[in-house]
């Protein structure tokens, strides 16, 4: 855990989880500002995300949840792909491979709501992430955002 002068906390992967867990086991939801890009572009480096517990609710394959990675010790929020017995299959929107599965009891929580810029960003959370999450475990999200991206930078240049 750091602080610094500005008043921001910074706090470590497994730092985050532990406060998560916490407010999570008390009913309570958290928030905090999402930092990198592997869910691009639906979730953006400086969103801000809400997590809730599973209380009232069971885990899907396209929620977006948030767990520690146990080998680099960084909070992660990705989305699920799969699920099997008690393991679950995460990936980010925006990456090539698969992470490696979690047990389902690592799984802190899921994103409740995303805000950006003051705004609620809903597509990634609604009735489209059961498709969000199918091109991804495809291996065809990554391929189609890029060609979006390439076509709209090509025309815009």
């Amino acid at each position: 855990m750091k602080k610094e002068a500005n008043n921001e906390l910074l706090l470590s992967g497994s730092g985050m989880a532990g406060l998560i867990a916490a407010a999570l086991e008390k009913g309570k939801h958290f928030k905090f500002m999402v930092t990198g890009f592997s869910m691009s572009p639906f979730i953006k480096n400086g969103d801000v995300a809400v997590i809730s517990p599973f209380k009232h609710r069971h885990m899907g394959v396209g929620d977006v949840v948030a767990c520690l990675d146990k080998n680099s010790q960084k909070l992660m929020v990705h989305r699920v792909i799969g699920k099997k017995n008690t393991m679950v299959y995460l990936k980010g929107d925006n990456t090539l491979t698969e992470d490696l599965p979690v047990h389902k009891d690592q799984v802190l929580g899921y994103v409740s709501k995303l805000e950006r810029n003051g705004k609620n960003i809903t597509f990634s959370l609604g009735p489209g992430k059961r498709m969000i999450a199918l091109l991804s475990r495809m291996g065809l999200l990554k391929w189609t955002i890029d060609r979006i991206r390439a076509s709209a930078d090509w025309k815009m240049g």
